[in-house]
């Protein structure tokens, strides 16, 4: 003779109320056993910890976010040991990335660096005439082009052929020491 379905849940809940109890009563001694069994059956364990975070994905994101909002150090912390302990594989991983996406990489970089995108690095070239700003070259020299940028305020200047930027860093953007260059330049000539 089989049981009501109502009966069974009812049992069922009790049991788990009476477990859930007894956990909250006896919390350390069910944290060793857990422990123990989780020594003497890793693949077991190792089983159900990947089972529930592949049913719990989403909670266990929310959870983590919610953690590192309240006290982020040890996430940092962590992340900093992880970067001291594993930097060829970062760099590598990092290389492979670029290399695989030129493109990407690139649009990356201008927007960290000047607040570009490689739309308005293209557009601002195109004005200039697909050419170097200063000097007219249209070939970039050895190290391709370069953003020039004020370097007080972060506004991005023009494109500059690698020589012409390696002159205006030389000078460290003092105006003045260019224009005296300029008439000694000049005056010697």
């Amino acid at each position: 003779m089989t049981k009501p379905i109502g009966e069974i849940s009812k049992q069922r809940q009790a049991r788990l109320d009476y477990q859930r109890q007894w956990v909250a009563a006896n919390r350390e001694r069910h944290r060793e056993t857990c422990r123990k069994w989780r020594i003497a059956n890793p693949d077991k364990a190792q089983g159900a910890q990947q089972k529930y975070r592949d049913a719990n994905r989403e909670k266990m994101r929310e959870r983590s976010i919610e953690q590192r909002a309240i006290n982020p150090e040890p996430f940092r912390e962590r992340c900093r040991r992880y970067n001291a302990a594993n930097k060829e594989k970062i760099a590598d991983r990092k290389r492979e990335k670029n290399e695989a996406n030129p493109t990407i990489s690139r649009n990356n970089r201008l927007r960290q660096r000047y607040g570009l995108t490689l739309q308005d690095w293209d557009a601002l070239f195109l004005n200039q005439g697909n050419r170097c700003a200063i000097c007219d070259a249209e070939e970039p020299g050895t190290k391709g082009w370069h953003t020039d940028h004020n370097h007080d305020t972060g506004g991005v200047r023009g494109i500059l052929c690698h020589t012409c930027n390696i002159g205006l860093g030389a000078f460290k953007d003092n105006h003045e020491a260019l224009i005296a260059a300029a008439d000694y330049l000049l005056s010697h000539s």
